[in-house]
């Protein structure tokens, strides 16, 4: 996405837009709470183990999510370094949303005349 001609503006691709801030949206809440919980580590091992059960293999990407969930005791500085390459996408996203904003709150005296 960094590096595509893709213009993320609500007025021009909604959907588009819209599902790239949903998706920062949820990756931020998701690296928010993650550190929240007391036992991760054991419920991580307990996805392994269910997924290694219901499938007969490991889950290909457990090694890369295990290192996540030990990394996680600073998810501020995480989400920094992980949105950074994006900063200027999000930032643009966020900023299409600004008219429609400023329509939308509008003063009531304002909008009797």
């Amino acid at each position: 996405i960094s590096t595509s001609q893709i213009q993320f503006d609500i007025a021009l691709n909604f959907d588009l837009t819209r599902g790239f801030l949903d998706l920062v949206t949820l990756y931020v809440q998701i690296m928010l709470m993650i550190p929240r919980m007391e036992e991760r580590k054991t419920i991580l091992g307990l996805f392994h183990c269910c997924h290694e059960y219901q499938h007969g293999t490991a889950e290909n990407s457990y090694p890369r999510i295990a290192q996540l969930v030990h990394e996680l005791d600073h998810p501020h500085r995480k989400i920094v370094e992980d949105l950074q390459v994006f900063g200027k996408q999000v930032g643009a996203a966020i900023t299409s949303l600004v008219p429609i904003y400023m329509r939308r709150m509008v003063p009531a005296e304002q909008m009797k005349t």
